[in-house]
C-alpha cells in the first residue's frame, strides 16, 4: 500500500502531525549534493578564507598568476585575479546552504545509525562576529585601505554578520529536525502496528463492497428495461406533439405576417401625420403671428393718421389765421381756400379709413381658411392617434400570443423531463421551410 490508511473514528495526536519544512529547507534539499556541504566545511572554510593572503589580492595589489585546468581553463592560459579571489572565495548564499540539513538526510541517517545527533557532531563550534572582523582587520589593516576598499570591506562587514545570523538559524532548524525525527521514529512504530489490523479491515470491506456492486449491477439492468420502454413511449409522444406545434407555429407566422403588412401600412400613415403635423405648428405659428402683425400695422396706421390731422390741423389754424387778418381784404378769395383746403382734409382722411378696412377685410379673408385648414388637420390628428391607438393593441395582442406559445412550448418541453426522459434526447429539429418571413428573403 502506497500510504497507511487510518482506522474510522481515530485522530492524530499532536506528536503524529506532519512535518512541514521551511521554505529555505525545501530549496536547500532541492539543491545539487555537489553545492551542499556539511557544516563543518562551511566552517572551515570561512576560516580559512580571510586567514588567507590570497582574499586580499584584489584589494591591494593583483595576485600571482596561477595555471588552473579545472573549471574549463585551458593550462597554458593565466586565470585573472579578480576571477580567482572570487572562485576561493565562500559566497554568503553557499555558506547558509551548505548548513542545511533536509529530512531525508535525516531519515537516511535514522536507518543507518540509531544516533541521528552525529550528523551534527562538527557544528559545535561556533564564531563569533568579533573574531572574523579581527580576521579582516588583519588582512585588511584600516589605514592602508582606499575608499573604495573600505567600502569593500564595510560590504564584507555586513556579509559577515549576515551569515554569522544565518548559522544560528541553521543551528535552530538543526535542534528542531532531531526533535521531529524522534517524534516520526516513534509514529513508523506506531503505523506498522496499526498496518496488520488495517490490512484486515479492507479485506473484509473490499468483499462487503464486491457483494454491493452485483446487487447495484443487477438493479442498473432492471431500471435500465424500464427507462428504455419510458423513452419510446416518451418519444412517440414528442413526435405527435412537434407536429401540432408545427401546424400552430404555422398559423402564428401567418398571422403575423398580416400583421407586419398593416404595421407598415400604418407606418406610412404615421409618416403622412408627421408631415401635417409639421404643417399644422408651421400654420399655427403664422397665426399667432399674425395678430401682432395686425397690431402693429394698425398702430402704424393710426399714427400715421395721427401726424397727417396734426399736420391738417395745424394747417387750418394757419389759414385761420391768414383769414382773420386778410378777411377785409380778400374775403371771398381767402373763404374759397379754406373750404378747399377743408375738403381736400376731409377727403384724405376718408381714403385712409377706406384703405385700412380694406386691408382688415383682407387679412381676415387670408385668416378664414387658414382656421379651416387647421380643423381639418386636428381631426387628421385624433384619426392617427386612434389608428395609432389600434397598432399598439394589436402589437399588445400578437406578442401575448407569442408569449403564450412559448410559454407553453416551454411547458410540453419540461414535462418529459419531469416524467423521466433521459437528459441525452435528441430533438428533431422544426421544419421553418415554409415560413412566410423566409420565403420573402
Amino acid at each position: 500500500m502506497g500510504s497507511p490508511a487510518r482506522r474510522p473514528g481515530r485522530s492524530l495526536t499532536p506528536s503524529r502531525r506532519a512535518v512541514i519544512l521551511p521554505r529555505e529547507l525545501r530549496g536547500a534539499a532541492r539543491r545539487p549534493a555537489a553545492r551542499a556541504s556539511s557544516p563543518a566545511e562551511a566552517i572551515k572554510q570561512l576560516r580559512a578564507a580571510p586567514s588567507s593572503r590570497g582574499a586580499a589580492c584584489g584589494l591591494r595589489s593583483p595576485c600571482a598568476p596561477r595555471k588552473r585546468a579545472d573549471h574549463g581553463v585551458a593550462p597554458g592560459r593565466e586565470v585573472p585575479a579578480t576571477a580567482r579571489c572570487a572562485r576561493e572565495r565562500p559566497t554568503p548564499a553557499t555558506s547558509a546552504c551548505s548548513t542545511v540539513v533536509t529530512v531525508c538526510d535525516l531519515q537516511s541517517s535514522a536507518s543507518e545509525g540509531p544516533h541521528p545527533e552525529s550528523l551534527f557532531a562538527e557544528t559545535g563550534t561556533r564564531f563569533s562576529p568579533s573574531s572574523y572582523l579581527i580576521l579582516l582587520d588583519q588582512c585588511l589593516p584600516p589605514e592602508k585601505l582606499t575608499k573604495r576598499e573600505k567600502r569593500l570591506k564595510g560590504k564584507i562587514v555586513v556579509a559577515l554578520r549576515k551569515l554569522n545570523n544565518q548559522i544560528q538559524e541553521a543551528q535552530m532548524r538543526q535542534d528542531w529536525l532531531l526533535e521531529e525525527n524522534k517524534q516520526l521514529q516513534k509514529e513508523k512504530l506506531l503505523v506498522e502496528a496499526e498496518s496488520k489490523s488495517i490490512l484486515d479491515y479492507l479485506t473484509e470491506s473490499s468483499k462487503h463492497r464486491e457483494r454491493k456492486c452485483e446487487e447495484l449491477w443487477k438493479d442498473y439492468f432492471q431500471q435500465y428495461h424500464e427507462l428504455e420502454q419510458r423513452k419510446q413511449e416518451l418519444a412517440s409522444r414528442y413526435e405527435k406533439e412537434t407536429s401540432d406545434l408545427n401546424v400552430q407555429l404555422l398559423r402564428g407566422e401567418k398571422v403575423q405576417y398580416k400583421l407586419e403588412q398593416r404595421l407598415q401600412a400604418l407606418k406610412n400613415i404615421a409618416a403622412i401625420k408627421e408631415r401635417q403635423d409639421r404643417r399644422i405648428q408651421s400654420l399655427q405659428e403664422q397665426i399667432e403671428r399674425i395678430p401682432a402683425e395686425t397690431h402693429v400695422k394698425d398702430r402704424e396706421a393710426h399714427f400715421q393718421f395721427l401726424q397727417q390731422r396734426a399736420f391738417l390741423e395745424q394747417k387750418i389754424k394757419e389759414l385761420d389765421l391768414v383769414r382773420e387778418l386778410l378777411r377785409e381784404r380778400k374775403r371771398g378769395e381767402l373763404g374759397g381756400k379754406a373750404q378747399a383746403l377743408e375738403y381736400i382734409a376731409q377727403k384724405s382722411h376718408f381714403e385712409f379709413c377706406r384703405g385700412f378696412y380694406r386691408e382688415n377685410q383682407q387679412l381676415r379673408r387670408k385668416l378664414k381658411p387658414l382656421l379651416q385648414e387647421a380643423q381639418k388637420l386636428e381631426a387628421t390628428q385624433t384619426w392617427l392617434e386612434n389608428q395609432k391607438q389600434q397598432l399598439k393593441q394589436r402589437q399588445w395582442y400578437q406578442e401575448t400570443i407569442i408569449r403564450g406559445r412559448r410559454r407553453l412550448q416551454s411547458r410540453q418541453d419540461q414535462s418529459p423531463k419531469q416524467q423521466g426522459a433521459p437528459k441525452n434526447t435528441v430533438h428533431p429539429p422544426l421544419d421553418t421551410s415554409q415560413h412566410p418571413r423566409g420565403s420573402r428573403k
